[in-house]
């Protein structure tokens, strides 16, 4: 069982700054003097969401089904209570995590953070060594959340780093996936930065500082690298066209997670982007599946860091809830009618028999209204897989070479409508 809703919160409430210490100075509001004392603001208390009320035996005895729910609720107890900076109840909550799943790691480690924005040091630090015992080994994470900022010069929080990135590396020695054979006129560069994730780029030989090529990014799908069949098929067209490919080449290859997402775009990129010939501003993002899903939803954040998109079996999927009639209703995502959507061009190939182009049909015009330069292809008798066969790979030659062109293709030929992103129901 793999907690992807707490993997998701983190990344918020580990960010949350904490209240003062006793032996901190407080930052004084700018008023005028008083010769009243300064007092640290209060938060309004957020709803209290209930811990649930299961031991671990009641617990083991549940259907997977079951185990999902109590997780749930207590996960979004803790991250209620986080972010209401009640950290008393947010421990509370996480506690019982750790309780019902001492195998998982980043439960340990959420309990650890709710512990340092209480300031109990020692406690927090125990917990955060339960974590790596338990095989937290992304030290990026932890060194960049707010909540561990305090022990950064702590010897024992220092030796957990190192064993932290002796675990990562043995990780990444073993799905490490190596190269194909050569291609001809292409620069193969590898590198294994601290903290981020190991990379591959393939550039053109030609490529130099007066030369360079634009940078793409290979996100992989759920399961595998695909790295091999890139490498193979997209490699040449990429790199005879102005761009060189980026690729992670050892990583947990089962799903993304936004540690990873992180680790790629704050270290592994900036650190491939010192290669001579590399071009890394406002990347193209490439991606299947998984990895497509992934392309969205950084473009989604923030399109006008990104050149292009690239996208095999992807959506614009905002989220699926379950309605009081008990069928799903599905919300696509879009993007803000501005420059930076009408700068990026997005290439999108769908299947036929694809469920997802049910939300690629609602989207489509609606895209385009926001000015978006789409440019979507059905492809004939294909269902959710990789769809990029010689047909498709010559369509998207034809716009990579516009895009290297400085042009935008599928530009709408109607004004884009200001309509503000956001979502809008299918069904």
């Amino acid at each position: 069982m793999k907690p992807y809703l707490l993997a998701l919160l983190l990344a918020a409430i580990l960010t949350l700054p904490s209240v003062a210490r006793a032996d901190e100075p407080t930052a004084q509001p700018q008023a005028a003097p008083t010769t009243q004392p300064q007092h640290v603001p209060t938060t309004q208390p957020a709803r209290r969401v209930k811990v649930p009320d299961v031991t671990a035996e009641q617990f083991a005895k549940m259907t997977p089904q079951q185990k999902v729910l109590v997780l749930r609720q207590a996960e979004v107890a803790m991250a209620a209570a986080a972010i209401g900076k009640d950290f008393a109840a947010a421990e509370e909550a996480a506690r019982k995590l750790v309780e019902l799943m001492p195998e998982q790691a980043n439960f340990h480690y959420a309990l650890a953070g709710m512990l340092a924005l209480q300031h109990k040091d020692e406690a927090a630090l125990d917990a955060l060594a339960d974590a790596v015992g338990h095989g937290l080994s992304d030290a990026y994470q932890v060194l960049h959340s707010k909540a561990f900022e305090p022990y950064v010069g702590n010897e024992r929080f220092k030796n957990l780093v190192v064993k932290m990135r002796a675990a990562d590396k043995e990780a990444a020695d073993k799905a490490y996936e190596k190269p194909g054979a050569a291609q001809a006129g292409v620069k193969v560069v590898e590198g294994d930065p601290q903290d981020g994730l190991r990379w591959r780029l393939y550039v053109s030989a030609k490529a130099d500082k007066e030369h360079p090529q634009k940078l793409a990014i290979w996100l992989h799908p759920a399961g595998a690298s695909s790295n091999a069949q890139v490498e193979h098929l997209l490699v040449p067209l990429l790199t005879g066209r102005g761009f060189c490919l980026l690729m992670p080449t050892a990583m947990n290859w089962a799903n993304w997670t936004t540690q990873d997402a992180q680790r790629l775009q704050a270290v592994s990129v900036p650190d491939a982007a010192k290669t001579e010939g590399v071009d890394a501003a406002k990347p193209m993002l490439i991606g299947f599946s998984a990895g497509g899903q992934l392309a969205l939803q950084l473009y989604r954040n923030a399109p006008g860091n990104y050149g292009g998109l690239v996208l095999d079996a992807a959506y614009p999927l905002a989220g699926i809830q379950r309605g009081a009639n008990g069928q799903n209703r599905v919300s696509i995502f879009l993007p803000p009618a501005n420059d930076a959507v009408r700068s990026c061009p997005v290439f999108s190939l769908v299947g036929e028999r694809d469920n997802g182009l049910l939300i690629w049909t609602e989207a489509e015009d609606r895209w385009r209204k926001q000015g978006v330069p789409l440019t979507l292809i059905v492809v004939k008798g294909a269902a959710h897989e990789w769809l990029f066969g010689d047909s498709q790979r010559a369509r998207l030659a034809d716009w990579l070479d516009q895009v290297a062109a400085g042009k935008m293709p599928g530009v709408p030929t109607t004004q884009p409508a200001n309509t503000p992103p956001g979502e809008g129901e299918i069904y």
